[in-house]
């Protein structure tokens, strides 16, 4: 939580990451809903390959891509399906919504930046409201809306958004704790996971060009979470991100 301690009265204020004691704990239990074994399983089965098949032939249409920006693109898409962002589907519109993440990302991380810390809030609040109004502010209030005409959770596809707000007044979350709640699972959800990413990938492949014959358990999962799992402990992911 020290890592967050110029966030926690901004950006990350109330958020999981930041909560302490029964706060914390009843939070967690809420959102542990997200992380159920079918849910990752589904994540990891379907809509992260079927994400990263469509950008990767729409990038092919340029002729090249790079895999830093195959694997934001790729990894900010499935945090917003987590969260329960709409319209952030094609290129263009993950684009924009990892430029708006990666300055309010400035926010999350300002015990470290070199400078004025009120410059980096002022930038960070334009970025928050531009967030709010083209993806967070539409996506609340078509659940809100569904909810409030006697609409029940989704079975099986419960995000974020839909969930805090089925437990809005169990937990008192209003509309701007959702926000920010919202920033910490895309700041934790893309960001990170896109840098172990290009990583494992570089460590995958130097591997791969040492022992060929290993070749064959690239479609192995046991093999490839072990890779991760190196590769997270070589290159944890930091502030300093690529």
């Amino acid at each position: 939580q020290t890592s967050y301690d110029g966030a926690k009265t901004t950006i990350f204020a109330d958020v999981l990451i930041t909560l302490d004691g029964a706060p914390h704990g009843h939070r967690r239990r809420a959102e542990a809903t997200l992380f159920r074994p079918d849910i990752v399983a589904h994540l990891e089965s379907s809509v992260v390959p079927a994400a990263a098949a469509h950008l990767i032939g729409a990038l092919k249409v340029a002729g090249e891509a790079d895999l830093v920006d195959i694997s934001r693109l790729v990894n900010t898409g499935m945090a917003a399906r987590i969260v329960g962002l709409e319209g952030a589907e094609t290129i263009e519109e993950l684009e924009d919504l990892s430029e708006l993440m990666a300055k309010l990302h400035e926010g999350v991380v300002i015990e470290w930046s070199t400078r004025p810390h009120a410059d980096v809030l002022a930038e960070v609040a334009v970025a928050r409201d531009a967030y709010r109004e083209r993806f967070f502010g539409p996506s609340l209030r078509r659940r809100e809306a569904r909810l409030q005409d006697g609409g029940s959770p989704r079975a099986g596809a419960t995000d974020l958004i839909e969930l805090l707000l089925v437990h809005q007044q169990e937990h008192a979350m209003d509309a701007e704790k959702i926000l920010r709640e919202s920033i910490h699972y895309l700041a934790a959800s893309a960001h990170t996971s896109a840098t172990v990413v290009v990583h494992a990938c570089h460590e995958i492949w130097g591997w791969i060009s040492a022992h060929p014959e290993d070749a064959g358990k690239l479609a192995d999962p046991v093999f490839m979470q072990a890779c991760m799992n190196e590769a997270m402990r070589l290159w944890p992911p930091d502030t300093t991100a690529w």
